[in-house]
Parts: C-alpha cells; structure tokens; sequence
C-alpha cells in the first residue's frame, strides 16, 4: 500500500497545479453539417468542382437533398477544415465560384496551403508560449495540426498546451525541470495528428514519431507510457499521464452526457463478461480500456490471446466511440491458503 503521508503529498502538488492554472473551455469543431447557400449547391452538384475538392481534403461530400448543408465524412481534422472553408468561400464570395470551375485542383489546393502554413504558425506558437526549444519540423508540424483534432470535442492543440503547464508547475513543486516535463507533454498527442493514417495506438505512433526525429528518450518514453502502452522510464512519464488525466477531466473541457458515459462504461463490462471463463471485468482509463480478468483453470495462454481480439470486435461492432478501446486479458494463477 502507496504511504498515506506520499499519497498526500501527491495529492497536494496535483490540487496546486490544477488551481493555479485557468484555460478555456469546450470547443466544438466535430460539425459534420454544413449550411451553405443555393449557389455554392449548385457548383457541388457537378462532379468537376466537388470530385477534386473531396481529393485534396481527403472528405466526402454529401449534399443534402434540400441543398442546404453538405455533410462532411472523413476522419482527417485538417481535411475537414479545408472542406469547410472552402464551402464558407464558395457560399459567401461570388468570384470563388468562377475560381473553382476555371480550375479546381488549383482553388482545393490553394485553400490546403494556406491552412497548412497556419499549422506550421500554430506548431511553433506552442514552443514559444511554452519556452521550450523548438523540434524537427515535422514535430512542429503534427503539434499545430492537434489544432484540428478534438477529443470529446476538446481542443487537442490546446489541450496539449494546458496540459504541459499543469506538467511544468507540478515539475515545480517536486524540484525537477519544468522544461523537460513541458516539452515531453506537449508531444504526448502528437500520435493523434496521425491516427487517420496508421492504425494504432496514438500514444505507441508518438512516441516512434519522436525518437526517429531525435528527441530524449525521456520525451519518447513519456510520449509512449502516457497511456500504459510503454512502461514508464522516469518520473516524468508519469507527470505527462497525471497533467494528461488533469486537462482531460476538469470542469467544462469535455462535453459528453453523463448517462452516455455511464451507459458506454456499463456496455464494455457486459461486453468483457459474455465469454465463458471470464472471472471478472472493468472499464477502466475513462472507458479507454476493457480490462478483462479470466481464471486460470478454465482458459490456457492461447485461449486469452484469442478472447482478446474476438472482444476487441465485439466492442467495435457493438458500441460507437471516439478513438480507440484497448482490451486487455488478464490470466493469472492465484494461490490461496486458509489459516485457522
């Protein structure tokens, strides 16, 4: 059992951190309709203006049958925000229009551009508000681009940024580098930049990301354990997962009704407790993990490899939810003696 005087003491840093530092609230960029106007319905009708738009923004388009809104469907946040601005151009300025049909690669494009320079813009501003010397430019890049990401629609770009000030005061009060614990939790999402392109884990593609772009191992390490996916190397993997917790769970940063959440979490368990053998089962992580324990006598090593993935596609065939959901079989042999 953790010391009652350390667990206090962790307690107090954690209540330290979290009342000295104040951000923003939700945000919402997780729209899938769009309104638009009459004439901007009228150019998407044709498949020479919508087919290279969809292309460049990597989204689909669907125009309502009432030509009002476009629903946008596509899993790249920086897609979709191109998609969107360029439905804003089309509906509000008239000679957008004679653009897109004189040359529309050109006018998808220009708009991919002009968005992706404001990532790099957004990148770097997180290194400067942070007072942290700056990373490769691809670092850079995918760290700007969180700006269109969001997790229950909180704002992972400044999610990332909040969470590295809780890391550097609670690095403050334990007499450690506030820089170091700045640096390694404002890279610990940058995997969610990419999660549309490789399947995986956020936090494992992270942390390749950063040790083959040359960052410490102790920001790799930190990047990779946030979410148990690496065993923690230091103790600043473990202020990365605590300020990550802090950012994601205070008041007003995430919206998602109670009885939902509660409902999700109650599915996961009676999805873990189906199979015959399983002793027990939880969701744990926010519901970002089925934690399944089974006895011993009734399922060998390779029976528990099995379960695992055939609950991981009982879970993504029954329940709709954002990310991922790790499913963990736990066989374990238990002794147990009676003293009288």
């Amino acid at each position: 059992p953790a010391d009652p005087g350390v667990a206090r003491a962790a307690q107090r840093i954690l209540n330290v951190a979290v009342s000295r530092y104040k951000n923003h609230f939700l945000t919402e960029r997780a729209v899938a309709n769009i309104p638009i106007e009459e004439a901007c319905a009228e150019i998407l009708q044709s498949d020479e203006v919508r087919g290279p738009l969809q292309e460049v923004a990597n989204v689909t388009l669907h125009l309502s049958d009432t030509g009002t809104s476009v629903r946008l469907e596509g899993l790249d946040g920086v897609g979709r925000e191109v998609a969107r601005r360029a439905l804003a151009r089309l509906s509000r300025k008239p000679d957008a229009a004679a653009d897109a049909q004189a040359d529309s690669y050109g006018f998808a494009r220009g708009i991919r551009e002009q968005l992706e320079s404001e990532i790099v813009g957004l990148g770097r501003k997180a290194f400067s508000v942070l007072k942290i010397p700056k990373a490769h430019a691809e670092i850079v890049q995918l760290v700007g681009a969180l700006n269109y990401r969001t997790s229950y629609t909180q704002n992972q770009w400044l999610h990332a940024v909040e969470a590295s000030f809780l890391a550097s005061m609670m690095a403050d009060e334990m007499g450690l580098d506030n820089k170091l614990a700045r640096r390694a939790t404002l890279l610990h999402d940058i995997g969610k930049a990419l999660t549309h392109e490789i399947d995986g884990s956020h936090a494992v593609i992270g942390a390749d990301i950063a040790r083959r772009l040359g960052e410490d191992e102790i920001v790799a390490n930190a990047v990779g354990a946030h979410h148990d996916d690496e065993v923690p190397s230091s103790i600043y993997a473990h202020l990365v997962k605590a300020a990550d917790a802090m950012s994601g769970a205070r008041p007003g940063a995430r919206r998602e009704l109670g009885e939902l959440y509660t409902s999700r979490l109650d599915d996961l368990e009676r999805i873990g407790k189906t199979h015959p053998g399983v002793d027990r089962a939880f969701a744990v992580h926010g519901g970002r993990e089925l934690r399944v324990y089974v006895r011993e006598r009734e399922m060998d090593d390779l029976a528990a490899v099995e379960l695992s993935g055939e609950l991981a596609e009982k879970v993504a065939d029954e329940l709709v939810f954002p990310g991922q959901i790790k499913v963990t079989v736990i066989r374990s042999y238990e002794a147990v003696a009676v003293a009288d």
